[in-house]
């Protein structure tokens, strides 16, 4: 289950952005501010994503027709 969180292209992507905002804030190219705003929106998107793939995953054939 870990090794299936940790390879998911949701879960890369975002340590993939995360870690170069904080490289950025390294090189101060970045205020502590704008640092956390797109760790937030990156955390906001991630449980996001995760919510609508359950309910997918969970409601496979409704589709909205009739």
């Amino acid at each position: 289950m870990l090794k299936k969180l940790i390879f998911s292209r949701k879960f890369l992507l975002s340590l993939i952005i995360i870690s170069c905002g904080s490289v950025f804030l390294g090189l101060r190219w970045l205020t502590g501010g704008e640092w956390v705003t797109a760790a937030s929106i990156v955390t906001a998107a991630y449980t996001a994503s995760n919510v609508v793939q359950k309910y997918v995953q969970k409601n496979p054939n409704e589709d909205g027709e009739d």
